[in-house]
């Protein structure tokens, strides 16, 4: 499997169209209260995360996290209006200093 950015983003993007075409076409059941996440993860920086803002249309919050100084953003939809009904939600964050951890886990 490869590591490569563009080959996970258009794989990602394959099976997020794939299970919506299957949930429209009827191939897949859905509970009338389903819910879906998706979290896009700690992001590589807080432009990134702004991006995300912007195109979901909210604010980056700065109150994740145990200690309450992890930028993060969720876009909730209502599927029915109702807090507890179907609803989507996307999730992202970055390092509260604004860099992702390196792969030894250093900063």
């Amino acid at each position: 499997m490869s590591n490569d950015p563009n080959v996970l983003r258009e794989r990602l993007a394959t099976e997020l169209h794939r299970i919506a075409y299957d949930i429209v076409n009827l191939k897949l059941p859905v509970a009338d209260l389903m819910s879906a996440r998706l979290s896009v993860g700690v992001l590589d920086s807080r432009a990134d995360l702004e991006r995300w803002a912007d195109h979901l249309g909210v604010e980056i919050e700065e109150d994740g996290g145990t200690s309450g100084d992890i930028p993060r953003i969720e876009h909730v939809t209502l599927f029915d209006g109702e807090r507890w009904g179907p609803s989507f939600s996307v999730h992202a964050q970055i390092q509260p200093d604004g860099g992702a951890a390196t792969e030894d886990g250093t900063r």
